[in-house]
């Protein structure tokens, strides 16, 4: 997974929830449908209808029959030998859905995984009671030999598959029920950006920060202005950027460049007298002290010669 990749959420499972749940129905059934009362009546409908789909499907869930004393026609221990056998029936499924129900879990995977491992359990329970209370054997059949390969048939698978089917519905209905909701921890090496409280909390100077949040600031180095006219980090240990020279400064900011953008013809074509006086002409007082066109002598007259005035004792030609 890439540093920063977006994780789903995951729909997690209570497996101790499901384990308790599937050893409840099973140890409900068990006790209420396959007890010595119950059986009785189970055993008098097989001889009923020894050869009908409902008479041999009533004999299968014999398999689980218990009960605390012997009746004749029994064999060497065999009421303890079916105690064994729905003991290891309820441990052994009890362990295996604890081990298919974790992690993400839907009810599909809840209610197979619980079907299963009642079927399962059936049949190891069947050979555990073939080890404790062996039937007859045909010849050159070990007693590990008849209970491995004779002793599991499928009355026992067919007890497995219906009650596996009643225990995997209820599992799988309060799996999906109590399941909880985890969203996993974002990969190594970037924070999760949709978590905008540790961004909050680092540029908080009066936060206390976590152990996992790294500072930033004990990365990079500032160096003056002063150098080459800014600030620039570097990174610690690595060599420091060089400066700008006068001579950089000087090629950015020439003289030429500023006298070519404000020569003074620039000026002087956008500010002409002629504009100035086109736009400011004498008006009001002033107007009024211009000489007007009656006081100016006609065009045929000659004009007037000065006549030099005497000051003190001086005369003209003086």
């Amino acid at each position: 997974m890439e540093p920063g990749t977006a994780t789903r959420p995951i729909k997690q499972g209570r497996p101790g929830v499901i384990v308790l749940i599937a050893f409840v129905v099973q140890l409900v059934a068990i006790a209420s449908l396959a007890n010595q009362v119950v059986t009785k009546h189970l055993k008098s409908y097989v001889g009923e209808h020894p050869y009908a789909f409902p008479g041999r499907l009533v004999e299968a869930m014999l398999v689980y029959q218990w009960r605390l004393g012997s009746q004749p026609g029994d064999r060497a221990n065999e009421p303890i030998a079916h105690t064994c056998l729905d003991l290891v029936v309820l441990a052994l499924t009890a362990l295996l859905v604890y081990a298919v129900t974790r992690g993400a879990i839907t009810f599909v995977r809840a209610f197979v995984g619980t079907w299963l491992a009642v079927i399962a359990a059936t049949l190891v329970g069947q050979v555990v009671f073939g080890l404790i209370s062996p039937p007859p054997y045909p010849p050159r059949f070990s007693h590990l030999q008849g209970a491995l390969f004779l002793v599991p048939d499928g009355f026992g698978f067919i007890a497995g598959v219906v009650l596996g089917f009643v225990t995997a519905l209820f599992a799988a209905i309060f799996a999906v029920a109590t399941r909880r909701t985890i969203r996993p921890a974002p990969a190594a090496g970037y924070p999760d950006v949709r978590d905008d409280s540790r961004y909050e909390r680092q540029y908080d100077p009066g936060y206390d920060r976590p152990y996992d949040q790294p500072d930033w600031s004990e990365r990079t180095t500032a160096y003056p202005r002063s150098d080459y006219g800014g600030y620039y980090g570097a990174q610690v240990g690595g060599p420091p950027p060089p400066p700008y020279s006068p001579t950089e400064r000087t090629e950015a900011y020439t003289p030429s460049e500023r006298t070519e953008a404000y020569v003074p013809t620039e000026r002087t074509e956008a500010y002409t007298p002629s504009e100035r006086t086109e736009a400011y002409t004498p008006t009001g007082a002033t107007a009024a002290a211009s000489p007007s066109p009656a006081d100016e002598p006609p065009a045929d007259e000659p004009p007037t010669q000065a006549i030099p005035v005497q000051r003190g004792g001086e005369s003209a030609a003086g």
